[in-house]
């Protein structure tokens, strides 16, 4: 028993390492990306960048809410038909820790981190082209626009995720197992 606890704490101290390194290499990318999105195009598109990026992090949130909500009974079930994308999904629930920590907390946060630091560049970007807007106005604005649409539509998903966790956990492993059949090929 003590042997398998042991191994149990080393892999997960491992996972926590992969997952600080996850996340400084995809935030380093997810910034620096859209950073160089931003800057030399209209407001209109800043805009929906910045929607993307906070509809990004909450869609890939519902993944990983789903992987801890899902129930593995029909998976099986799936599996043992050779049902395409079973497999798949019995993987993710198998690793359901990991795949939520990754979806919700990995690529939220750094999705929450990459559209506040968006909206406040946007403002920047806003006053600068229209002086005589109030420069404080205009950022608390977005920033409270931004955080309102993050937890509102994230409200909305949790909800939708526990509802629909099997067949949300299904759609994900059926594109994972498109990937994985075209990388074998």
């Amino acid at each position: 028993m003590q042997k398998n606890k042991k191994k149990s704490n080393n892999s997960n101290i491992k996972w926590v390492i992969q997952a600080v390194l996850f996340t400084f290499v995809l935030s380093t990318i997810f910034n620096a990306g859209s950073s160089v999105m931003l800057e030399d195009v209209s407001i209109i598109i800043k805009v929906i960048v910045l929607i993307f990026i906070i509809f990004f992090g909450v869609l890939v949130g519902m993944i990983g809410m789903a992987a801890m909500a899902a129930d593995e009974v029909p998976f099986h079930s799936m599996a043992a038909r050779k049902v395409k994308g079973a497999k798949e999904a019995l993987a993710i629930l198998k690793n359901r820790d990991k795949v939520s920590n990754f979806c919700c907390d990995i690529i939220g946060g750094i999705c929450g981190i990459v559209s506040g630091s968006s909206a406040a560049f946007l403002s920047v970007r806003l006053v600068a082209a229209y002086p005589a807007l109030n420069a404080m106005a205009i950022t608390l604005g977005l920033m409270g626009t931004v955080a309102a649409l993050s937890v509102g539509s994230n409200a909305v998903a949790t909800k939708y995720s526990v509802d629909y966790a099997n067949e949300i956990t299904y759609f994900t492993a059926k594109v994972i197992s498109v990937f994985k059949r075209k990388k074998k090929r």
